[in-house]
This record gives structure tokens, sequence and C-alpha cells, in this order.
């Protein structure tokens, strides 16, 4: 998944920029989420309004949400957002430029060229949105500074420790991101246990699934 934040302008322009790329790319096969400033209504700080397009039809979620539990939800190959927030990657729609802007609509004359930079250039999720302080999972003090790397050309998400993860646990469907010593945990804990079992192997692919209990 690429996800990048549209930045500079006014909401509005950056608004009305995101739904035009997503369009020419859901044009193009690439199926698209957008996570949206609400207009004129009140929610709570950092929640937009969301919705994402399925084979042409918008569907719109009906409550606004943050981010991260946007994402829950999303499994399209591009979410944009209409305002830069944390450590997204953004594209300019003006000489609004920092350390995490990969890309500036004044580079371009031609719509169509533009959105191919941005279909090759948007780099992939991050595992952790708004960072975390106790990942170590590459030689980078931050995901952000991370990030500005794989912009510069200097890193690419491989050299992240938890964007492939060994160990899997999934609620409700939604997988949670673990950084290597979560990982550790769940693979020693559970490796552990199941060692003193008939049929256990060493090196072995596990897995457990626990359903709810029935209500009675």
């Amino acid at each position: 998944m690429k996800l990048f934040a549209i930045a500079g302008g006014t909401a509005t322009e950056r608004t009305a920029t995101a739904k035009k790329i997503a369009a020419e790319l859901e044009r193009r096969h690439q199926t698209t989420a957008l996570w949206l400033e609400p207009q004129g209504k009140a929610t709570k700080q950092d929640s937009h309004q969301a919705s994402k397009t399925i084979c042409g039809n918008t569907i719109t979620f009906a409550k606004a949400m943050d981010l991260e539990e946007y994402l829950q939800y999303i499994t399209e190959d591009f979410v944009i957002a209409d305002s830069p927030l944390s450590i997204l990657p953004r594209f300019a729609i003006d000489g609004t430029k920092d350390e995490l802007t990969f890309g500036s609509a004044e580079d371009f004359t031609d719509f169509g060229e533009m959105v191919d930079f941005i279909e090759k250039a948007a780099p992939e999720k991050m595992p952790f949105i708004n960072g975390t302080p106790c990942c170590k999972g590459c030689s980078y003090a931050s995901c952000s500074k991370m990030l500005s790397a794989i912009i510069k050309g200097e890193a690419t998400i491989n050299d992240c420790g938890v964007a492939d993860q060994s160990v899997h646990v999934k609620i409700n469907g939604f997988e949670l991101t673990l950084v290597e010593f979560g990982q550790n945990i769940v693979r020693g804990t559970n490796q552990g246990l199941l060692s003193t079992l008939n049929g256990y192997q060493e090196n072995a692919h596990i897995e457990i699934e626990i359903l709810p209990k029935a209500k009675k």
C-alpha cells in the first residue's frame, strides 16, 4: 500500500487535487481510498471523512475516523490524505516543500505525467504512522528520518526491520504491527508452550486461531 498526503494550497484545493488524482489512479485500475477533511462539520482533532472506491462507486464511512483507525479497513493500492499529518510523505501542489516532500505539481505541466510520477514515486506505507520510540528496527533514529532517507533515495522500505514481519497477529482481521521485541515475545512464548506437545517441530510454520466464545 502507498500512502501519501497532499500539501500546500488551501483545504479546498487539497481536497480537489486528492479526488482528481484518485480518479485518475482508478482509471488506471489502481484501487484508491481517500481520507478527507470534513466540509463544514466539527469533528475531533485529526479525524477526517473516510471513503474508498470500488468499481467506480464511492463508499463513504458513516463516521469520521483518525488515520490509524481508518487504515484498519483499507486494503487499497493507494491511500490519499488531503492534509499533511504526522510523518506522511507529501506531494506539494504549490512551492511548499520539506524533507518529507517526494514531489511537487510545479514540476509538471501535464496532469497525466504528474500521476505517472506519483504512481511510481509515492513511498510505501511505513509500519508506524505516528512513529514509535521502541522499534529499533532500523539504523535510523525514527520512522520519520527513515522515510526522509527513502524519499532521498538513500534507503528503501526493505531496510525497515518491521515492514516484512515474520510473526503475524490479527485481531478481528486487522493485523497488528509488531516491533522486533514484540515479535520475539509472541514467537518465543508460543514456541515454548507448543514445544511440550507431541507433533511439535523445530522452526515450523505455526498458525494459531482463537475464536470468540459463543454467548450463552
